[in-house]
């Protein structure tokens, strides 16, 4: 995160919490703070059905502990990696809404459409609507550039597995991904010309939601790869130290329960249903493929590890130049089993085959 998106969070903070003290005029929180006497004035179903969205304002920050993994020491620096990653998702997200909540309604959506803005003048700070919105467009600019790095480079591994189009392979002077490049941003246009085409933020929170189901997806399928990995190196004895997870398993099978619930409060909120059977739908589009994938390498493995004596006996036509075995001119075609079919030489380490003999036939080659 730049610096100065983080220096207008702490900012932020210090100034609610002098506010909630009577500082700058402040009046305090606002009566609606527990939504009419109610905790949840929407329903449990409602705080489900929004995580989704909460997560992706923090979703990949785990990816600063992969590059964690690949530095000098890595234990140390994964260690203080994680707990710094805690520490700033406390501090900068969740005391910043807490401040957020205390002073605008949560039922003003005018108010919630900028809700930092809107806090800071509930506050007394004058001119503090301007001045958030240019630090918020800050902050998104560059959560965008991030989602195209990111987004570029998984592309491009994708295509050195064979998973995407070779032709996005292509680098550019600077040895940056220019193709995949492009064509993650060429989403983000395609985007912005639905959103034109729809009605206002229809696009905006289908997309969101579908990010935020799809964060919460591949969350659970490491916390799955973690709960297995783990077990399998704690059998190995031979294993270096490592960093361990604390509660293990107790804490993997409390974060699936809390995953599965998210879903669930997806799939009986109407407004979060659709992305949520869409998250589903591409999720058995991506199985399948990789189902589909998995086996065509297999039967092309397969096919590449027949012997020379099964292609003769399945009637193909077989002319191995290279063989060890036979001459380089010998030609075999057609089924070995056909009466008519005879070797135009003999094994190279055959006398005869020297002398201009016969050839045995293919079936005698082979025993």
């Amino acid at each position: 995160m730049p610096i100065r998106p983080v220096i207008a969070v702490i900012l932020f903070i210090l100034v609610g919490i002098a506010a909630l003290v009577g500082g700058f005029g402040s009046t305090g929180p606002n009566a609606s703070v527990l939504g009419g006497g109610k905790v949840f004035p929407a329903g449990f179903g409602a705080v489900l059905a929004t995580i989704p969205i909460v997560i992706v304002a923090f979703y990949g920050s785990e990816v600063a502990t992969i590059a964690a993994a690949e530095s000098s020491e890595p234990q140390e620096n994964v260690k203080r990696v994680t707990n710094t990653i805690v520490i700033r998702i406390v501090l900068f997200y969740l005391l910043s809404l807490l401040l957020v909540v205390l002073f605008v309604p949560w039922n003003n959506a005018e108010a919630m459409a900028s809700p930092f803005a809107s806090a800071l003048s509930a506050m007394g700070i004058p001119g503090a609507k301007t001045a958030m919105n240019i630090v918020v467009l800050t902050a998104l600019m560059s959560c965008l550039n991030a989602g195209i790095y990111a987004s570029s480079r998984m592309a491009f591994a994708l295509a050195k597995r064979g998973d995407a189009p070779k032709q996005i392979l292509k680098l550019s002077k600077r040895g940056a991904p220019i193709r995949a490049v492009a064509l993650v941003t060429s989403g983000g246009y395609f985007a912005v010309i639905m959103d034109a085409i729809f009605p206002h933020k229809t696009v905006f929170f289908f997309l969101i939601n579908s990010a935020g189901a799809v964060a919460v997806l591949v969350y659970l399928v490491i916390v799955l790869s973690h709960l297995r990995m783990r077990r399998e190196l704690d059998k190995d004895e031979t294993a270096v130290d490592r960093v361990r997870m604390p509660g293990f398993p107790v804490i993997n099978y409390l974060t699936v329960g809390v995953m599965l619930a998210i879903f669930f409060g997806m799939g009986i909120k109407p407004e979060t249903r659709p992305q949520l059977l869409f998250t589903i739908g591409t999720l058995g589009v991506v199985l399948s493929i990789y189902g589909i994938r998995k086996l065509v390498r297999r039967r092309k493995a397969r096919s590449d590890d027949l012997p020379v004596a099964s292609e003769v006996e399945l009637g193909w036509s077989a002319t191995k130049l290279t063989d060890p075995v036979v001459a380089p001119e010998t030609i075999y075609a057609g089924p070995a089993s056909t009466a008519s079919a005879v070797s135009q030489s003999a094994p190279v380490d055959a006398p005869a085959s020297l002398g201009g003999a016969t050839a045995p036939p293919p079936t005698e080659v082979f025993k």
